[in-house]
C-alpha cells in the first residue's frame, strides 16, 4: 500500500541569481508539487510530494526525480542531503506553533 511522503533533496551548487532558474525547476517538477529554494547552507533545496510503499522506495524516487530535473537544466546533480517524512509528520510540523 502506497502512502504520501514529502522529500527535501539538497543538491550541491547554487542556482543563478535569476528567479527564472527557480521557476524552471519548479515547472519541470510541477506534477510533484515541488517547491525550490536555498538550503540554510545556500545550496539548492527541492521539496517534492510523492507516493511510495516504503521509505526506501520514496527516498530512491525522490533522489531520481530531483536529479533528473537538475540534469535537464544543466545543474549539478550531486545529492548532499535528503529528508523524508510522512504526510502525518508534515501535518504535525505545519500545525506546530
Amino acid at each position: 500500500m502506497n502512502r504520501l511522503w514529502y522529500a527535501e533533496v539538497e543538491l550541491e551548487g547554487k542556482l543563478q541569481e535569476n528567479e527564472d532558474d527557480y521557476l524552471r525547476l519548479m515547472e519541470i517538477l510541477t506534477e510533484d508539487s515541488a517547491t525550490v529554494g536555498d538550503s540554510p547552507s545556500g545550496q539548492v533545496s527541492v521539496r517534492i510530494a510523492l507516493e511510495a510503499g516504503t521509505a526506501q522506495e520514496a527516498a530512491r524516487e525522490a533522489m531520481e526525480t530531483v536529479t533528473y530535473a537538475a540534469r535537464l537544466l544543466g545543474l549539478n546533480r550531486t545529492v548532499l542531503g535528503l529528508e523524508l517524512i510522512t504526510e502525518k509528520e508534515m501535518d504535525r510540523r505545519l500545525d506546530a506553533p
